[in-house]
């Protein structure tokens, strides 16, 4: 079956900030994350450059940022509808620290692989293939597919925001002009 790609989409684009909405606490961040997406739905994303996303919370504040980069295979499916296959995440890692009341920090992990973060869903589906998709919901905000877990967008000419309707998230792109 041939990959359906949004033309708006393809191209060179960097974030502005990433959202979060929870119950109780919000996140947001992670700007200069870099994503390709190339006519054939291959996108990579670069996440080396970007800037710590700060979850709220009441109890005690969470930095993290991610560090490296993955790829998949991105898909639209009607407009406002997409998905992202075949990921791999083996060189993303996540670094999260909390910040307690009275200013001190407190790592939580350092640099580690996202694929440890992740917990699978199951351990089989149909045969005797392993389901591979994880619990975004890892460790208080900490999404353990980002960005690739967007299940929606919206597109213009500079703007691209990609949304998971399901945990509430969303990752805003301005489009990369090359400058001649």
């Amino acid at each position: 079956m041939p990959v359906v790609i949004d033309s708006c989409i393809v191209g060179n684009w960097k974030s502005t900030v990433s959202k979060l909405r929870l119950a109780q606490d919000d996140a947001a961040g992670g700007a200069n994350v870099s994503l390709q997406i190339a006519a054939s739905g291959v996108g990579i994303l670069d996440f080396d450059a970007m800037s710590d996303i700060h979850a709220l919370s009441k109890a005690m504040p969470l930095e993290y940022h991610y560090a490296g980069k993955l790829s998949g295979q991105f898909r639209t499916l009607n407009a406002g509808v997409m998905v992202v296959e075949g990921v791999n995440y083996t060189g993303l890692r996540v670094t999260a620290n909390l910040k307690s009341p009275k200013g001190a920090t407190i790592s939580l992990f350092e640099a580690k692989p996202i694929i440890e973060l992740a917990k699978p869903r199951s351990a089989s589906t149909a045969g005797n293939k392993t389901d591979t998709r994880t619990n975004p919901d890892v460790s208080r905000g900490i999404d353990a597919t980002p960005v690739v877990s967007s299940n929606a967008y919206t597109c213009n000419a500079s703007l691209l925001v990609l949304r998971n309707t399901r945990l509430n998230t969303a990752w805003n792109f301005t489009r990369v002009v090359a400058r001649l």
